[in-house]
């Protein structure tokens, strides 16, 4: 996967056949898959920067938790709602003091 800021913003998935997928801006922030035949052309000279993003997800997170914590995490994020989204240092604050 590489990213193109200067050209087009966009990401490029390039596969080991040479084939390639390319995913736009569509302007909010999402990129889009484009149709391979409106697909950017690129010159392969140019300097590129690989980078990693790593992603965690609320299921693999809970996976690393017990049924307890899992319980008490859900308590307090219904907490924290309840008082009206304070930060979470505000919320610590409050549950310190008894506020």
């Amino acid at each position: 996967m590489l990213y193109y800021s200067r050209v087009a913003d966009c990401f490029r998935l390039v596969y080991n056949d040479g084939r390639e997928a390319q995913f736009r801006n569509n302007g909010d922030g999402l990129y889009i898959y484009v149709d391979p035949s409106e697909n950017k052309t690129w010159n392969e000279n140019e300097k590129v920067t690989h980078n990693t993003q790593l992603v965690q997800t609320v299921e693999k997170n809970e996976q690393l938790m017990t049924e307890k914590e899992i319980e008490r995490a859900k308590a307090a994020l219904d907490l924290q709602e309840y008082l009206g989204w304070p930060s979470i240092e505000e919320l610590l604050k409050i549950v310190r003091e008894n506020e």
